[in-house]
């Protein structure tokens, strides 16, 4: 048994899977062989692990958490690379959920990332000179469930819940519009 609590979320890539759980750790998987057999296992955030991501090449997972962090762990060996705080950057907690990763001029996923947040808000996170600032965009929508990045447009389509509302996140105007539904 690696988890206590629920999976919230899954990435695979280079024969492992890791598993976030809403009991704090993530779990990773080597599943190259005939059985999957657990090479690690570790709580990672303070509180829930709402939703992992493997980008760049070489692969490297990021999690975020109702903690308020999003973090950078390397792959498949997960030691912390780095953690983006919404206290330390926001100044307040902001508990994330679902979030998208963006390119820097390598196209490696890190030079931005977008969260949707559980309080009503969708926090723009861009490094610049070496150092991480944070935006914070008020939305209707208590949760930003889902974010995904529209064809070839520089925006991001963010599913919004209770209530549910669709956004659409301007990366290069950083601008939050909403979407009317029929």
């Amino acid at each position: 048994r690696v988890h206590t609590d629920g999976i919230t979320s899954l990435a695979l890539g280079g024969g492992f899977l890791a598993t976030a759980s809403d009991d704090r750790t993530i779990g990773v998987w080597d599943v190259s062989g005939r059985e999957p057999r657990v090479t690690w296992r570790s709580r990672a955030h303070d509180f829930l692990v709402n939703a992992l991501l493997l980008a760049g090449s070489p692969p490297s997972l990021w999690s975020s958490s109702s903690d308020g962090t999003i973090k950078h762990w390397s792959w498949p060996e997960l030691e912390v690379v780095e953690s983006l705080s919404t206290t330390e950057l926001l100044g307040e907690r902001a508990s994330l959920a679902a979030f998208w990763l963006g390119g820097g001029p390598a196209g490696d996923g890190t030079e931005r990332v977008v969260a949707g947040t559980w309080r009503n808000a969708l926090v723009d996170f861009e490094r610049a000179d070496g150092a991480w600032r944070a935006t914070r965009h008020p939305i209707a929508s208590a949760g930003a469930y889902s974010l995904t990045r529209i064809g070839q447009e520089d925006a991001l389509l963010v599913v919004g819940v209770d209530p549910g509302r669709l956004y659409v996140y301007d990366l290069e105007r950083r601008r939050l519009l909403g979407v009317a539904l029929p």
